[in-house]
């Protein structure tokens, strides 16, 4: 998913259209795609999906004065215009995820006072949005004021995207840290780019904190409960040694020994040692009943090891992908006798 994407996922009234720009030169940033759409609506559907689209904004005292608005639009309007180039020499790249984000990762970074001139901005724009919005009416809109507000939208949604396009990276560290495979790395980094969304619009940039600090935060605590859903489902859904070998050799009939499937079992069982450490060999013993006695359960297990339970069952799924690595070696070796 697309910095691009993300903003107008983000952008998304009630009704699930997105906003669109009415800034001229600058539609082309803004899902151009539903430009005409949003051009056919009549005037009173416009007006209605805006008094019902959420405007979130973080407030400042800077709004009322209006302190540093024009230097404020002239350095986004540089920021943004940089953005818009580095797409253009980018275009025609790899359309998938791990493609746009080598890209990505190329976006130049913020300094503090861009940062800060991009936040004023954007939260100024879409407090004044908001109290546009206000004045409204249902029956009779004023076109002027739908036009403004959808204006004041779209160029705050061209600041959040510089300020995403620069903070990917930060994404990217945070979702390599917990992935432990690339799917679940590609997850990571879809869910973190939406998370990333949240903590624009909830940054308080007149802290003086960089944004980088409090999207680090977001992201671990996101990550972490990503992290905790799926080592409950994994424990909830223990693989066993027969399982695991059964997604490499179809199961026979019951009651009815499949010859290639006892070759191997046989082949894992007398390799099983060359892979395994004493720990891993230990803990496979006792969880399955390997050495003859009743199956124990992680927490017996980590009881008799002196070990948490977490850790146990942490080598007993190293162990068991060891032995799938094994298995899958010895198929293409089978097929080709």
């Amino acid at each position: 998913m697309s910095v691009t994407q993300i903003c107008r996922r983000a952008n998304r009234g009630t009704d699930d259209r997105p906003l669109t720009s009415t800034t001229p030169g600058r539609s082309d940033l803004i899902a151009p795609e539903i430009s005409p759409r949003v051009e056919a609506e009549s005037l009173s559907d416009r007006a209605t999906r805006l008094m019902l689209t959420e405007i979130s904004f973080v407030y400042s005292s800077d709004f009322e004065a209006n302190e540093r608005a024009d230097e404020d639009a002239e350095l986004v309007q540089r920021l943004v215009g940089e953005l818009d180039l580095f797409r253009k020499e980018s275009s025609g790249s790899e359309k998938s995820l791990i493609g746009s984000l080598k890209h990505s990762l190329e976006v130049p970074l913020l300094s503090p006072e861009e940062e800060q001139a991009l936040f004023r901005y954007f939260n100024r724009l879409r407090h004044k949005a908001n109290s546009l919005r206000s004045s409204l009416k249902r029956a009779r809109p004023s076109r002027k004021s739908v036009e403004e507000i959808e204006r004041l939208l779209a160029d705050s949604c061209l600041a959040r995207e510089r300020i995403l396009a620069s903070n990917t990276r930060l994404v990217v560290s945070q979702a390599r840290k917990q992935a432990s495979t690339r799917q679940e790395f590609e997850e990571f980094v879809s869910e973190g780019m939406l998370i990333l969304v949240g903590a624009v619009d909830k940054f308080d940039y007149s802290r003086g904190f960089r944004f980088s600090t409090y999207a680090t935060h977001s992201l671990t605590r996101h990550f972490y409960r990503c992290w905790q859903r799926s080592q409950k489902r994994r424990e909830r859904y223990v693989t066993t040694p027969t399982e695991v070998l059964s997604n490499v050799v179809e199961s026979a009939p019951a009651n009815v020994p499949d010859p290639e499937e006892t070759q191997l079992m046989n082949h894992v069982m007398e390799h099983a040692s060359d892979r395994l450490d004493s720990r891993e060999r230990k803990i496979l013993s006792l969880r399955f009943g390997l050495d003859g006695r009743s199956e124990k359960t992680l927490r017996e297990v980590a009881g008799l090891l002196g070990l948490s339970k977490e850790r146990v069952r942490q080598v007993q799924m190293r162990a068991l992908k060891k032995l799938k690595q094994l298995a899958d070696e010895w198929r293409p070796q089978t097929a080709m006798a």
